[in-house]
């Protein structure tokens, strides 16, 4: 994506498993772009590896890979709690905020990092990455937020070691949660409650409906015998 320009057709990465940073787009998120210096820091933040490129005076469109994305999963060890949009979209857009070193939330994350100083000796490596689920291998030496260019959405839930973890909305619209120093499996799983309230409901209107149809059926055979 270039200003109005784009190289692919709309939900086309759905179709070949590209990765598009508007996402699906008849699902109308409230946040998609996060806010920054300019356009290149935005596709920074969201793991954008390729950019287009427009040759006007030609009138052709390419594709030209980027050297400063972010990791689609990295460490941080600095947080910025702001509390209104207003302010967030002002300090993101500042020369202060460095993603890559800090992470900026609306609330209070549990698990503050005493040791704000960058650490160089993390790794995060997804092991398994899925429409609904997404797994890590992930090593830090000291407590701070792990981060995810994905976009942050209800419904998803965390666990690191098989203890679950609350998620965060970091840098706008992204996922962040705490990580303690070691190493660890952390698991990402979208399993909102709407579904399972979705699933209940959908179960007890198809057992009372059979229930009725069982009784309706029950009462005419009696009918029936009563008649002969």
């Amino acid at each position: 994506r270039l200003g109005g320009d784009m190289l692919l057709d709309r939900d086309q990465g759905m179709v070949d498993r590209i990765s598009m940073m508007e996402g699906y787009t008849p699902l109308a998120l409230a946040r998609i772009f996060p806010p920054a210096r300019d356009w290149g820091q935005t596709c920074d933040l969201l793991n954008a590896k390729y950019r287009i490129s427009v040759d006007k005076r030609n009138q052709s469109m390419g594709l030209e890979s980027s050297t400063t994305y972010l990791p689609r999963a990295y460490m941080v060890y600095r947080a910025k709690v702001i509390r209104t949009e207003s302010e967030v979209k002002s300090f993101m857009a500042g020369r202060e905020f460095d993603p890559s070193r800090m992470a900026v939330f609306e609330e209070d994350p549990e698990g503050l990092p005493r040791d704000t100083a960058y650490g160089q000796g993390w790794t995060a490596a997804i092991t398994s990455y899925g429409l609904n689920e997404i797994s890590l291998n992930v090593t830090s030496p000291k407590d701070g937020f792990l981060v995810l260019s994905e976009i942050f959405y209800p419904g998803w839930q965390a666990s690191v070691d098989g203890k679950s973890k609350p998620i965060y909305r970091a840098d706008w619209n992204l996922r962040a949660i705490p990580v303690a120093g070691g190493s660890h499996q952390v698991e990402f799983r979208f399993d909102p409650r709407s579904f399972h309230d979705g699933l209940w409901v959908t179960s007890s209107a198809l057992f009372l409906s059979g229930a009725g149809l069982g009784v309706s059926s029950m009462l005419e055979r009696r009918k029936r015998a009563r008649v002969e």
